[in-house]
């Protein structure tokens, strides 16, 4: 049976779009205002103030800014600090209850909703993934967990039964295939995207460059199981 004929009888016949067990997958082209809670270390930096982001969406954020802080209706610019990543734009309040505010963002040209997708995507890719039933799986092995998800993304783990010691994953997306043994590391393969040929034949492995992490990161901090604390660890 093909993979999509597979996916199709664990969906109970629903299409892509319906999601893996009837549950609706987070994506972005279908409601732009799904909102994405957002790792620790992320924040909106302007002159009075820093404040941590709590979620965030193609069109606003939600903020910790405490209860006491005043802000105005008036649009202002601040810098949005996303790891390595600092992106300026302009928001204004929507709403401020308790210590949270939310902020809509005013700046919607191409090249900024271009740079805010990118550092969502990992966020709803990663919290897309569901776990396919593993007595419905093709060559189930013991300790092995499959998860799939949107842009037909697919995440392998292999943990011991007993000890639940994790001694391999493999996360497959477009064209690229990230493996992770406790043997070797973190592993990158590329393929071409003409017939699936590596882009390398005979080279090693690469290793994924610094700057691949943080987006590796934040899709597996967002994967809705226990296992990405395990998963998180081998990262570090």
């Amino acid at each position: 049976m093909q993979l999509s004929g597979l996916l199709q009888r664990l969906m109970g016949g629903r299409g892509a779009a319906g999601g893996l067990g009837g549950r609706k997958l987070p994506t972005m082209s279908r409601r732009r205002t799904e909102r994405y809670a957002v790792p620790q270390g992320r924040l909106i930096v302007f002159p009075e103030a820093i404040w941590p982001i709590i979620d965030i969406s193609l069109t606003g954020l939600r903020v910790r800014v405490g209860r006491n802080f005043v802000v105005g209706p008036t649009p202002i610019y601040v810098t949005l600090r996303w790891g390595h990543t600092v992106l300026r734009t302009k928001v204004k309040l929507a709403w401020h209850s308790g210590d949270d505010a939310g902020l809509v963002i005013c700046d919607t040209t191409g090249e900024s909703l271009m740079r805010l997708r990118r550092l969502i995507e990992p966020l709803a890719l990663g919290s897309s993934l569901s776990l396919i039933d593993s007595s419905a799986t093709l060559g189930s092995e013991s300790g092995k967990k499959w998860f799939h998800g949107q842009e037909d993304a697919n995440l392998w783990v292999w943990q011991s039964p007993n000890t639940k010691t994790l001694h391999k994953w493999i996360l497959h997306h477009g064209h690229h295939i990230y493996t992770w043994t406790d043997a070797k590391g973190l592993e990158l393969r590329a393929y071409a995207p003409m017939g699936y040929t590596p882009m390398t034949p005979g080279e090693a492995v690469a290793v994924p460059v610094k700057t691949q992490l943080p987006w590796l990161r934040d899709l597996l901090w967002s994967l809705p199981s226990a296992v990405r604390h395990d998963l998180l660890r081998t990262l570090n």
